[in-house]
């Protein structure tokens, strides 16, 4: 082996002595059988490893250097303020702070308002919705069911759809009452309160009025006129303007004047006052 690959050997041993962390110790006297060590592993000695201070050094010479080269610069001044625009730059994080804070109340305002509506008791109502002659008709059900032709309700409505000029037989508008809560389980069950309920009930008159309009809305019962236009026993026998649905009547359920027949005098009168609307 030359001396140049004896070397080269020694070197790559001691660096994978160092990398394992194994420091290599020569004998002070010599080992019984063993080879004797050549001077060159004895006499070894690695290459100089520039020190960090000298790097350092090294650096700092060749930055002067550069800096001399560099033209002189004029010197920088900071620039000056205005006493408004320091003002301005102080009051700004306040009013972030502010619009922070009135972000935060309508935050805890919307969740209050949603903790509200889902507190809300749930109404529970059946309506009939059917068609006479130019006439649409929204009635109180007693129950989730249909009226049936021999049921005393059904000969009453009759009636008043012949003292009103109108056709005899109402046609219905949907096979299905009209039942709340529409829906029984689920995460939305809970936010079927008035005002949602509300909303649906004028939303399917809307789209009645929008496949054939209708001259005159009939609301018979409480349930009819609260859901559909807001309105309460005040405004029986009165004839309504409503913004979204038009004009609507608002009369007892049928089973209340059933119930109490004198009021078939007070729904004459309002009749022969108001018949005109769905008769031009």
């Amino acid at each position: 082996m030359s001396e140049q690959s004896l070397y080269d050997y020694e070197t790559r041993r001691r660096a994978m002595l160092k990398a394992m962390q194994v420091d290599l110790w020569l004998p002070r006297q010599a080992l019984p059988f063993a080879g004797a060590s050549q001077a060159l592993v004895l006499d070894f000695e690695p290459a100089p490893v520039p020190s960090v201070t000298q790097v350092n050094k090294a650096s700092s010479a060749q930055e002067d250097k550069t800096l001399a080269n560099q033209p002189v610069k004029q010197k920088i001044q900071a620039p000056k303020v205005a006493l408004t625009d320091l003002k301005q730059q102080l009051a700004e994080p306040v009013e972030k702070k502010h619009s922070a804070v009135e972000i935060a109340k309508a935050t805890e305002s919307s969740i209050n308002e949603q903790t509200q509506q889902t507190k809300q008791p749930i109404p529970r109502f059946a309506l009939q919705l059917m068609r006479a002659g130019r006439c649409l008709l929204l009635i109180d059900l007693r129950t989730s069911e249909g009226y049936q032709h021999s049921d005393p309700d059904y000969r009453l409505l009759l009636d008043m759809l012949r003292a009103a000029r109108l056709d005899s037989a109402p046609m219905l508008v949907r096979n299905e009452p009209i039942v709340w809560p529409m829906l029984t389980t689920g995460n939305l069950a809970a936010t079927q309160n008035a005002q949602v309920a509300t909303e649906a009930v004028q939303y399917l008159l809307k789209v009645e009025l929008q496949k054939q309009p209708a001259d005159c809305i009939w609301l018979l019962g409480r349930n009819a006129m609260r859901f559909a236009a807001e309105l309460d026993e005040q405004h029986y026998y009165q004839l309504q303007q409503h913004a979204e649905l038009g004009a609507v009547w608002a009369l007892p359920s049928l089973e209340l004047i059933l119930d109490e027949p004198l009021r078939k005098a007070d729904i004459w009168r309002s009749m022969q006052a108001n018949w005109q609307v769905w008769s031009e």
